[in-house]
């Protein structure tokens, strides 16, 4: 039979327990405030991401800009989404060419983002490419690259949201991902048991994952 002491202790830590969650929920609460463009940026930033250069050629000129606002659409068909500012250089061309490579960045390739992020006559100075069977630039030593040809846009905001089928892609299994959080790169670390995951994953060769890359 427990003691009447050990009883007591146990229900003080259980109720000490129960209010540092609710004191944790009334902060986290009185944080959730109106949000405007300030606060929607830092708060934003706080979404880990991968990094991607975007290329596109128009007049027999290349041009690409850094974007992280890409996602995935639908696995059947493939198809992904892209959103550029309407004010950036590069939107132009991609509007005119309804056609681009979503280049995503590997680890090693950090001087690249910054490049391509910063206004320049000529973006492409170094960059090693090959030409797609859509006549676009392609960056190579990528962690994977997607050849897309837009089928549809709309606007939200200062941007306009360019929906793609891709027509083509690759991915690179031997390199890691260059990510970008709170206004800085980074590298992901995956543990031991991460790593085992991500090889059963790969050799079920069924689901998402397998599936999307399939297309290369």
């Amino acid at each position: 039979m427990p003691q009447l002491g050990s009883a007591l202790h146990s229900m003080a830590d259980e109720r000490l327990t129960v209010e540092i969650v609710d004191d944790d929920k009334q902060r986290e609460k009185n944080e959730m405030k109106t949000a405007d463009s300030t606060l929607f940026r830092r708060t934003i930033s706080r979404f880990a991401s991968g990094v991607t250069v975007i290329t596109t050629s128009h007049g027999g000129t290349n041009q690409g800009m850094t974007a992280s606002a890409v996602t995935a659409l639908s696995l059947n068909p493939p198809m992904l989404v892209l959103c550029v500012n309407r004010e950036a250089p590069t939107h132009e061309a991609i509007s005119t060419a309804d056609s681009f490579v979503v280049n995503v960045l590997s680890k090693s390739q950090e001087p690249l983002a910054r490049q391509f992020s910063r206004p320049s006559d000529d973006k492409f100075a170094g960059v090693e490419t090959y030409t797609s069977a859509l006549g676009l630039p392609v960056i190579t030593g990528c962690l994977a690259n997607f050849e897309c040809s837009v089928t549809a846009r709309t606007t939200g905001g200062t941007h306009t949201i360019f929906i793609a089928d891709v027509r083509a892609a690759a991915a690179y299994d031997e390199r890691k991902p260059l990510l970008y959080y709170a206004g800085r790169f980074g590298r992901l670390v995956l543990a031991e048991d991460d790593l085992r995951d991500l090889n059963r994953l790969e050799k079920a060769e069924s689901g998402w994952t397998s599936d999307w890359f399939r297309m290369a």
